[in-house]
């Protein structure tokens, strides 16, 4: 091609390629093979990309078994040695143990030969060809071997790709799709324009919000909020301490729906927009959910009744951000403290009363003002709670039934995060406990003391 000769491909050509080896003719092949991969790295540098040798990185001080395993395969002996052991593990069909010790074997032959053609073993500068998901523009077609792909969202990188076979066709389009992320491919959808729909639901003169936000750029989002049609009225204190004076305003309100951001911020106009349309079900009583980051389109709504959920629905993912909930669902958020707390009484109630909830993390809106211990506590003490509301007969029962659910719960983290829980998970696991434990204490404690009176 450099030569100015074209390359043309034949869909009607075929050919046949096959041929048998044995284990240590491929080990020499292997050892060729980096020979001449060195030789070409060195006259088209282009070319690394494509070929093994550009993931061989030189041995240092800390690696030094890779330093030894390589002088001991430059001897013969060794070589042969390895062979006849691999020879003997296939006879005994000990098949793992051969895959292993043949990869270990190819591998160094590999480096052997490179070494041999003159390759140092250091990292290479790789051509690389950035894509744009946002751009509209062709791929420039590579010129003698093909580049690996820089993936870019906004400029900035969210994966590299090389493609499979040294392909340059219509497949290196899947390939990149399989590279990203789920959240980068929302993020670029969201940025394209491509999800862009006018989702109908909600009559936002049926809202009052309550929040205490008096940040800078508030009163736009507030009037910005009115102009919407919704009520809008500020609660002074934070949003920890605020919390039994907004259920307290909300009460004295009198639209149907009470709107609560827990982020400690105004929300803006995008968080109804996403937030409202539960509510076109007559028996959708409440929506609640966290923020989602920035250029991320709203989330999926879920719906769920008692059949599907319980108040533990309010730990699944993010902290949640906001609560918009039916007036006559109020009576089950009094007295319960703080706002996380009030989050799982209010599934609680609605649960109860056979309403369906909605679970959606909506825009415009910033994380939530508390953390996981505060949410874990809560969850522990509505546990604790119905405990003691339980006869004294049923109360070991359902101690020993919910300490074995958490342990499944606790297992099946374990499992799916390979044996290790994130620092959010042991944050909430210990929350849990302590605040079911402190419930249950002060509870019994509280029971005896009025026994002891009586």
């Amino acid at each position: 091609r450099r030569a100015g000769v074209p390359i043309a491909f034949d869909r009607g050509a075929s050919a046949t390629h096959e041929f048998t080896l044995g284990t240590a003719q491929r080990l020499r092949d292997a050892r060729r093979e980096g020979f001449g991969d060195a030789l070409i790295a060195a006259r088209f540098p282009e070319s690394l990309a494509t070929l093994p040798i550009s993931r061989i990185t030189a041995w240092t001080p800390r690696t030094p078994l890779r330093w030894f395993a390589h002088r001991l395969w430059e001897q013969a002996a060794v070589r042969r040695g390895f062979v006849a052991l691999l020879a003997l593990s296939e006879r005994a069909r000990l098949r793992q143990l051969w895959v292993r010790g043949f990869e270990l074997a190819q591998s160094l032959s590999y480096l052997h030969g490179a070494i041999a053609g003159g390759w140092d073993a250091k990292p290479g500068a790789v051509e690389t060809l950035d894509l744009e998901l946002l751009s509209r523009s062709p791929l420039p077609a590579p010129s003698v071997a093909v580049p690996v792909v820089r993936v870019t969202l906004g400029g900035e990188e969210v994966a590299r790709v090389l493609p499979r076979e040294g392909v340059w066709a219509g497949s290196l389009a899947e390939q990149v799709a399989d590279a990203l992320e789920p959240d980068d491919v929302m993020r670029a959808a969201a940025q394209g324009g491509w999800l862009d729909r006018e989702e109908q639901g909600g009559d936002p003169a049926a809202v009052e919000i309550l929040f205490g936000a008096t940040a800078p750029g508030d009163a736009d989002q507030r009037e910005a909020l009115a102009q919407m049609g919704a009520a809008v009225r500020l609660v002074e204190g934070n949003l920890r301490h605020r919390w039994p004076a907004l259920i307290t305003a909300a009460v004295a309100g009198e639209r149907p729906l009470i709107a609560l951001s827990l982020s400690g911020d105004c929300p803006t106009p995008e968080w109804l927009e996403d937030a409202l349309p539960a509510f076109e079900g007559e028996r959708v009583g409440m929506v609640f959910g966290a923020a989602v980051p920035a250029g991320m389109p709203a989330q999926p709504l879920y719906l769920h009744d008692r059949h599907s959920a319980e108040p533990g629905l309010a730990l699944a993912g993010p902290a949640p951000a906001y609560l918009l909930i039916r007036r006559e669902l109020l009576p089950g958020l009094l007295g319960s403290g703080d706002a996380p707390a009030g989050v799982v009484a209010a599934l609680a109630h609605a649960l109860a009363g056979d309403w369906v909830v909605g679970h959606r993390d909506a825009r415009g809106l910033a994380a939530a003002a508390y953390g996981e211990t505060l949410r874990g506590e809560a969850y522990g003490r509505h546990e604790a709670k119905l405990v003691l509301q339980a006869g004294e007969g049923r109360r070991l029962r359902m101690v020993a039934r919910g300490l074995g659910r958490g342990l499944l719960i606790l297992a099946w983290e374990l499992l799916k995060e390979r044996g290790r829980l994130r620092p959010e998970q042991r944050q909430r696991s210990a929350a849990i406990a302590r605040g079911a434990s402190r419930e249950l204490f002060a509870g019994l404690v509280g029971e005896r003391r009025g026994a002891i009176n009586g």
